[in-house]
Parts: structure tokens; C-alpha cells; sequence
């Protein structure tokens, strides 16, 4: 017979020891001690994607001060470069041809006399190369005369063609040669060609000198051309008076023109560009706005990932899991 201690009441026998609270379950199939809170332990549930990447310490080497500083500056050269193209307006000025002749003649009789100065139309000078010019390459091509009158039969001028090339130059020097400056130019004037030559010191430069014929009225003047080529410019200079002057003083003003060339180089940019005031401010605000976000947002974003994983670490420090249930410690 048994003493009756094997068959004690199943109730009798201990059971095992739960964490109580709510969301807390009893083992059904495991017996002794019950376990203990780990505090390492981690959660069965899903991560959050953005909290995971963040977890993981991005590089402060672009939130350096050197690293901010660079960005800054690659972001104002390239709104620098860009502004060149974008901002600037340019246009042609043709009033600049005016710095092709001289401002005075040099001239005693024309000491007191103002001068009078205009820019012609260089589609129409007779010359085909000036005009052919004109029509392909309008901002490179210019026409600008200037003149002193001391009376109808005294007067002295200068007149600058200005062409794209020294191509074209000689084009149209060769053309108003055989024109204006051949034995019969101006015989339906009455004049007849007296004298054709050089301008002492001017390479490459020719004169002639005209006087009234026969068969002209009374008190015809006589004329007196030159022709020069300097550079992108075709400069010639007549003088209209006696026969005895016109010829020097031509060549006076086709000597005080070449030297004027000389300092010119022979050309000049007809096309300006301006920078307007408002839009290059504007500009200047946006580029430096553009640069400090450029800048300064890396080292914000970098900043606030920290946080975020801080806040992470944190809350994973104050899990614990127990048989699959998740706890959360609170620190009072």
C-alpha cells in the first residue's frame, strides 16, 4: 500500500511564478523559476526604417569648418560664373566710333571752329565692302565722320570706316582708291586730278590733290584726299580751299589721324555691356542665401540624425522582453 504521499493533490504543486500586470501571461509548458527581465533584450516588433538608418553615426567630416567653408565658396563661384552670363546686358554703341577720329583738326584756320561730328550709315557709303560689312556683322562695322567749316570754301575732315577685319579693310581702301582718288574722280565737278602721291611717315597711305579745270565756274574750290589703313579702320581726310593749301592741309589732319590710330590700335569695341543695379543685387542676395543653405544644412541634417539616434539608443536601452512581451522602463 502507498503512504499516500505520491498521490497528492495536483493542486498542491507549485506553480510557476509570473511577472504580474497587465499584457502578462502564465508558461504553460515550462516549469521552476520564472525567468528573469533581461535588460538587453530586444523587441520582436518591427523597426522603423528611418530610425534604423539613423542608428548608424553618419561622418562629421562635412560639418568641419573647412569642409562648410568650401561648399560655401564653390556655391558663390558658380552663381559668379552664372551672373556673367545671365545678369549682363550688352548692345551696340555706336557712338563710340567717334574715338576713331580727332576731336580737333590742328588747323589754324579752323582753331575757333567747333567740329561737328555724326555717325554715318555704313550701308550706304558706296563702298561694297563697308556694306556687305554692315549687312553680315552690324555690331563690328561702323561709319564716323568729322568736320570743320570755317566757310563753303574752307573746310577740313575726317572720316573712320571701321570693319570686322583687316580683310575687309583692304577691300574697301582698294575701292575708294580707284573711285575718289583716280585722274577723272570729280571731273563731272570740274575738277581734275593735279597731283597724286604719298602722306610722308604713313605707310601704305595715298594722296591726291584736285583743282578746278577749265570748263569749271568761278571760285571753284580745289579738293584734296588721303586714304590710310590702319588696324580694323579705313581713315581718309579731305580739305577743301586753295589750290595751294588743300593739299597740306590734308595731309596735316591724315598725319594727326594716323597717330590717333596708333594709339587706338587701330580699333574699338562697339559692343557694351552693362551690369543693372537691381539685378545684380538681386543676384548677389540669392547667391549668398543659395551658399549658407548649401553650407549650413549638411551640418543641420547631421545634428538632427544625432538626435534621433540618441533618442533611439535610448529607448532601446529601456526595453525588456519577456517571452515575447515588450516592457518599457520609466525612470521617475
Amino acid at each position: 500500500m502507498s503512504d499516500g504521499t505520491d498521490d497528492a493533490p495536483d493542486e498542491l504543486i507549485d506553480e510557476p511564478v509570473s511577472w504580474g500586470g497587465p499584457g502578462t501571461s502564465h508558461g504553460d509548458d515550462s516549469g521552476g523559476d520564472a525567468p528573469q527581465p533581461d535588460a538587453g533584450a530586444t523587441s520582436d516588433e518591427e523597426p522603423d526604417p528611418d530610425v534604423e538608418a539613423s542608428a548608424v553615426p553618419p561622418s562629421g567630416r562635412g560639418t568641419r569648418p573647412a569642409f562648410v567653408a568650401a561648399r560655401a565658396v564653390v556655391v558663390l563661384a558658380a552663381a559668379a560664373a552664372l551672373y556673367t552670363v545671365v545678369v549682363p546686358a550688352t548692345h551696340v554703341q555706336r557712338s563710340r566710333l567717334a574715338t576713331l577720329v580727332p576731336t580737333a583738326s590742328g588747323l589754324r584756320q579752323f582753331a575757333k571752329v567747333p567740329a561737328h561730328g555724326t555717325v554715318q550709315n555704313a550701308a550706304r557709303t558706296g563702298l561694297t565692302d563697308v556694306t556687305a560689312a554692315a549687312k553680315k556683322t552690324p555690331d563690328r562695322t561702323g561709319v564716323y565722320s568729322v568736320s570743320w567749316a570755317a566757310s563753303q570754301t574752307s573746310v577740313g575732315g575726317v572720316i573712320a570706316f571701321l570693319l570686322p577685319d583687316a580683310a575687309g579693310t583692304k577691300g574697301a581702301a582698294t575701292e575708294f582708291e580707284a573711285h575718289q582718288l583716280g585722274t577723272t574722280s570729280y571731273a563731272a565737278n570740274g575738277l581734275h586730278r593735279q597731283h597724286a602721291g604719298a602722306v610722308a611717315g604713313i605707310p601704305g597711305s595715298h594722296v591726291a590733290t584736285f583743282v578746278p579745270s577749265a570748263k569749271a565756274p568761278k571760285g571753284t574750290p580745289s579738293l584734296a584726299l588721303t586714304e590710310q589703313r590702319y588696324g580694323r579702320v579705313v581713315a581718309v581726310t579731305e580739305a577743301i580751299g586753295t589750290a595751294t593749301d588743300v593739299g597740306t592741309e590734308a595731309s596735316a589732319l591724315a598725319t594727326r589721324e594716323y597717330a590717333l590710330l596708333q594709339r587706338q590700335h587701330g580699333q574699338v569695341d562697339l559692343a557694351v555691356t552693362e551690369y543693372p543695379l537691381g539685378g545684380t543685387i538681386g543676384w548677389a542676395v540669392g547667391a549668398v542665401v543659395l551658399s549658407a543653405a548649401f553650407a549650413l544644412l549638411p551640418v543641420s541634417w547631421r545634428r538632427r540624425r544625432e538626435r534621433r539616434r540618441r533618442a533611439y539608443e535610448e529607448e532601446m536601452a529601456n526595453r525588456i522582453v519577456v517571452k515575447g512581451q515588450v516592457i518599457v522602463k520609466h525612470h521617475l
